[in-house]
């Protein structure tokens, strides 16, 4: 489209041209140089030959797209101009300028020649996380000499969604490996247990479930086995609370780990939960489609400057009051941030109502807190956490935190 287009102007170069060309005739008629007149007065006759070169109808097409319009931080995104020229003449001079979130990125198109198209292209910047909104465009159509120029703005805008880095971070073997091939009934939601063996018993089974006619026809006491039936589901906890972290750039990797462990439960083809202690709640129901939308949700989430325990609910210690009364069972990762004594304290309570817990947190080691049922893992960025929980996952046993 060729856009809104505004009247003609002079550039830069013309400006400094027509003060120089007047100077000129100033300086002429004070003090009798006729030298001075003659290059003041062709300064001004040439600023007035390009006036209609400048001014005519040469009608010009621009399209912009943006290529992908998704990109993992640091990845490579473009913008793509195309840009007609629909007269017969050459000498059109084009540039731009292209407006990313708040500030302008210079676009050079150059010459066109008649009767042609040109693509150009040129980066996007995706070195940060975030969400980008591409445009308006302006762009300038001057003479062959670069004096006189019209300026005419490309309508409308793109969004370029910048995703933090995905780490390879494997959920659904490592609670297998904890849990067994069934998962723990006690934490299973009321309604999803179904009967589904016979086996011998043990002492600290309960003795309800103790299966007589099938212990009287074996000789042995028998119990029934359970299972849930519920298909497996993760909550991902994203602490963004301003205070627990050293840098923004810990944050960033904290983001990290939160979208890994996302997308790590939803290709094991896990329901999952997104929490962030300022209030988000995203679910989905692991299917491929959802991974796009917990990426872009992401893209957006920053963190929280205000101070904990001044508004209900969120924070870390509001968010972990609601998750303690969320549903039971599953995985839960937490993800990020310095937690206190007193808040390690509760989320070893909280983990006991999950099958598997792990606290992910950016940084030097420290103390892991009272209580049991977590594991922790320390590292200075989201990679070393990945691969740290890639190394551990295999080698967790029932019943113990690391």
């Amino acid at each position: 489209m060729a856009g809104t287009t505004r009247a003609v102007r002079l550039t830069s170069a013309g400006l400094v041209l027509g003060v120089a060309s007047v100077a000129m005739l100033v300086l002429a008629y004070a003090f009798g140089y006729s030298a001075f007149a003659s290059i003041g007065l062709a300064g001004i006759i040439v600023l007035a030959s390009v006036v209609p070169l400048a001014a005519r109808h040469s009608p010009v097409e621009i399209g912009r797209e943006i290529y992908p319009v998704r990109v993992t931080r640091g990845e490579i995104a473009v913008g793509l101009l195309t840009v007609r020229n629909g007269s017969t003449a050459w000498g059109q001079r084009l540039s731009a300028l292209e407006r990313l979130g708040g500030r302008d990125i210079p676009v050079r198109i150059g010459r066109l020649p008649p009767r042609g198209a040109v693509e150009i292209r040129y980066p996007l910047p995706t070195g940060r996380r975030g969400v980008i909104e591409v445009g308006p465009l302006r762009w300038d159509r001057t003479d062959p000499l670069g004096l006189i120029g019209r300026r005419s703005a490309l309508p409308g805008t793109a969004t370029l969604h910048v995703h933090p880095a995905v780490h390879r971070f494997p959920l659904g073997a490592a609670a297998r490996n904890v849990h067994g091939d069934q998962v723990r009934t006690d934490l299973a939601p009321e309604g999803s247990v179904t009967f589904h063996t016979l086996r011998e018993y043990v002492p600290g089974d309960d003795l309800r479930r103790i299966h007589w006619r099938a212990s009287a026809h074996r000789d042995v006491l028998m119990v029934r086995q359970f299972i849930d039936v519920t298909p497996p589901r993760s909550t991902v906890l994203l602490i963004t609370d301003a205070e627990l972290y050293a840098s923004p750039d810990d944050f960033e990797e904290a983001v990290d780990v939160a979208a890994s462990a996302t997308i790590g439960a939803i290709r094991s083809g896990e329901a999952v939960a997104l929490w962030t202690t300022g209030g988000l709640r995203l679910t989905g129901n692991g299917g491929p489609e959802d991974a796009m939308t917990f990426l872009d949700r992401l893209a957006t989430v920053g963190w929280d400057p205000t101070p904990r325990d001044k508004r209900a609910g969120t924070g870390l210690r509001g968010t972990l009051d609601r998750l303690e009364h969320a549903d039971r069972g599953g995985t839960l990762v937490i993800a990020g941030g310095r937690p206190e004594m007193g808040e390690l304290g509760a989320l070893s309570t909280i983990a006991r109502h999950f099958g598997l817990a792990v606290l992910a947190r950016i940084g030097p080691a420290q103390e892991r807190g009272p209580g049991s049922g977590l594991t922790v893992i320390d590292a200075p960025t989201a990679a070393e956490v990945c691969e740290r929980w890639a190394r551990l996952a295999p080698t967790l046993s029932r019943g113990g935190a690391r």
